[in-house]
């Protein structure tokens, strides 16, 4: 058939069929017009504002369809009589263009962050930190699908107008997105790169709680077979008890410990047989900063499979806020609100102030927390916090060293790789220090705001930093550059770790989200697992298969099987990207696509095919060949 359409409709841009097939939407810069495909004749070309129009389209099986204009008029009409049926007005400053609708026809879907219900009127959702370019609703119409600027993807319930975490972040601003009929996927694509993301929507994993009071922090066992709860003396001393758990199962394993008092740390010794406990044996003082009484702390050892405390609580000289264990086991070393360093003689029990800061004073910022580690082989012995300098203790000489810092150094965090030690400061810089000597490996990395959070890769080879900027960085730290794209985070970053065993790194923040990555490649490997608190702490077991996060503001401590966390796939992550190189004959290096040599690809396909020597294999015959002649 050829319509009748009126010689001024100028020229056609958009073509609809309804659901049904019954009509057909023509729409032109000022016009727009339904057929009755049965009866061509029937024609309607309702009246239409002055202004242009934006965008038509049709509403549920066909019966309606709408129309907006550049004038903010959004209408409704009948398919069947060319009547507007409903009337809105828009904001002025807003776009007007419908990007989507919902099947049923009840949702529109604009370019800005509102959404129109015809019966309701608008609905506010909450907002990108940018603008909305591209959106799709769900085929139940349960969901909206948005993409924006500010590089996420997200996911929101027509039913209340909320949003969980972002499904997913890109480099640049994201200009399109769609969701699979069947709901399992979403499709998003970047302003910049030509890259286009699938993701891969599912349950969220359910960890396994255990219900908590007080903030609560997480120390494993070395051989990574138990963990138990430690407390957090950073805002609040509330941990009054604990006990050991399998990092497995979270199970308990042990009875629960009760030291007398609040619980500032807590860690396995030796062979993880014995807990050792520091604990406030006078809150009252504690609460109200006389610190100076020799009473108001103890440590204690515990045989925690049986829950009674071995021996008599050692007394200290000042409130304790964190505690070492020496790698053999032999020594307990312990920080205290003074300021000072002490080591205890785990056999004899004999207590030695190894050095003070002399803090004379308590103020709420001075009580924050305090911490100290040694050296993986035991002969160096560092202890911080920010109410007083840091304290660098050399075992085997028996003296304090004083390293190349400024004077006003705050440390956060301290790692260890070999002989070098990395300490991060809000200073907002992470300096390298041999050991013993303390000197300056390199030059320190520089950052753009205070960091918490640092810690070298299992290889060594990378260090992984967090901090107020919503940032973590993976550097390079030997050349003091990035190894690849920030990670971007909505709020303070305070939690980093490595998976062991592969190239997932993680990362926490107060914005209430695990975060996963490649580190390679800078880019998320999953949505933001979303929590119900902030996280301030996890660990990860060293088979890289459990983590467990800690408390701080709610009332759960909770462990994940990482294997949970990710899609069955037939190869590992690595693997997969491994692969993906090979096709592309290119690799990510810094998060950006490089073109790879004849050389680096064939050693690629080798080390590939060794490892999956029937993966996809052509079986030819030479008829195939003749093919391609």
């Amino acid at each position: 058939q050829i319509l009748p359409l009126p010689a001024d409709l100028g020229v056609v841009t958009g073509l609809e069929f309804s659901r049904d097939g019954r009509f057909i939407l023509i729409t032109s810069a000022n016009a727009r017009g339904i057929c009755n495909v049965a009866k061509p004749s029937e024609f309607l070309f309702p009246p239409v504002e002055a202004r242009a129009l934006t965008s038509a389209g049709f509403l549920g099986d066909g019966e309606k369809f709408f129309t907006t204009t550049r004038a903010g008029v959004l209408q409704v009409i009948e398919s069947t009589t060319g009547r507007v049926a409903e009337t809105y007005s828009t904001p002025s400053e807003a776009r007007y263009s419908v990007r989507a609708v919902s099947p049923d026809g009840r949702f529109l879907a604009r370019w800005s962050d509102t959404l129109l219900e015809r019966t309701n009127g608008a609905a506010k959702f909450p907002s990108h930190k940018n603008a909305v370019e591209a959106c799709d609703f769900s085929r139940d119409g349960q969901w909206l699908i948005t993409g924006s600027y500010d590089t996420t993807v997200r996911r929101w319930r027509l039913a209340n107008g909320t949003s969980d975490a972002p499904i997913g972040w890109h480099q640049h601003g994201v200009t399109a997105v769609a969701m699979s009929p069947d709901q399992r996927f979403i499709a998003s694509a970047q302003y910049e790169g030509a890259i286009v993301r699938v993701w891969q929507l599912g349950v969220p994993p359910s960890g396994r709680d255990i219900p908590v009071r007080g903030a609560t922090g997480i120390r494993l066992s070395s051989d990574g077979r138990f963990f138990t709860l430690r407390g957090w003396s950073r805002d609040s001393a509330g941990l009054m008890s604990t006990r050991v758990y399998d990092a497995t199962s979270a199970e308990p394993a042990g009875p629960e410990i009760k030291p007398g008092g609040p619980i500032m740390d807590a860690q396995f010794v030796g062979d993880a047989s014995v807990l050792a406990l520091i604990c406030v044996t006078a809150p009252e003082q504690f609460a109200s900063g006389n610190m100076q009484n020799p009473g108001v702390g103890q440590l204690q050892f515990w045989d925690w499979r049986r829950g009674e405390r071995i021996g008599e609580s050692v007394t200290l000289p000042a409130e304790p806020r964190g505690m070492g264990v020496h790698p053999n086991g032999s020594r307990v070393a312990l920080y205290d609100a003074l300021g000072s360093l002490t080591e205890v003689d785990v056999a004899t029990r004999t207590v030695h102030r190894l050095h003070t800061n002399g803090v004379q004073k308590s103020t709420p910022a001075m009580r924050a927390f305090a911490a100290c580690r040694y050296s993986p082989d035991g002969e160096f012995l560092v202890g911080w916090g920010l109410n007083a300098a840091p304290i660098f203790w050399d075992r085997q000489a028996g003296q304090r060293r004083e390293p190349e810092l400024p004077s006003d150094t705050k440390v956060m965090s301290v790692d260890f790789n070999g002989d070098v030690m990395a300490l991060v400061s809000i200073q907002k810089r992470i300096d390298f220090l041999a050991l013993p000597s303390l000197k300056l490996v390199g030059k320190p990395i520089t950052d753009a705001d205070w960091l918490f959070a640092g810690r070298f890769s299992p290889d060594g080879e990378q260090f992984l930093s967090g901090g107020r900027s919503s940032l973590a960085r993976l550097w390079d730290w030997r050349r003091g550059a990035l190894a690849s794209p920030s990670l971007q985070h909505e709020d303070e970053v305070f939690a980093v770790a490595f998976v062991p065993g592969t190239d997932v790194v993680v990362t926490g923040a107060i914005d209430r989200q695990l975060r996963f990555w490649n580190r390679r490649t800078g880019l998320p490997l999953r949505p933001a697992l979303e929590q119900e608190q902030k996280v301030l702490d996890f660990s990860i077991a060293p088979d890289g298969r459990h983590l467990i996060r800690g408390n701080y503001d709610g009332d759960t401590v909770r462990l994940y099987r990482i294997a949970d966390l990710f899609p069955t796939m037939p190869l590992s992550l690595t693997d997969a990207l491994l692969l993906a190189e090979i096709d592309a004959s290119a690799e990510i290096r810094k998060g950006a696509l490089e073109p790879l040599s004849a050389a680096a690809w064939l050693t690629k396909w080798q080390q590939f095919r060794a490892k999956y020597p029937e993966w996809h294999r052509w079986q030819a015959d030479a008829k195939d060949f003749r093919k391609f002649r």
